[in-house]
């Protein structure tokens, strides 16, 4: 098994990704990150100014999310769609 798959795996048992903070992720970090991130299990979403708004328009439906918080983003037009997709399951959300 290569390195790749078992921190996949690690990463699938012990729950982690359930709380995702993009504050500081670049999209092109975030590109390589995204490959790992279990996507249906994503509870909370944090996203600050650093991080690129792009970030949401990668997304595709996440069915758990609850909580999102996006501060500072420079352009709203990727957060409002976003939210409107997730808006039955959000519970909490910070502008």
């Amino acid at each position: 098994m290569n390195l790749d798959n078992r921190i996949r795996q690690i990463i699938h048992e012990r729950g982690f990704f359930r709380r995702i903070n993009l504050s500081s992720t670049s999209l092109y970090k975030f590109d390589k990150l995204f490959t790992f991130l279990p996507l249906t299990q994503i509870q909370t979403l944090v996203i600050n100014i650093e991080a690129s708004s792009l970030v949401l328009s990668r997304f595709p439906y996440l069915p758990y999310l609850t909580t999102l918080r996006l501060y500072g983003l420079r352009t709203l037009k990727y957060a409002y769609n976003f939210i409107l997709h997730h808006s039955h399951s959000l519970e909490h959300l910070t502008l």
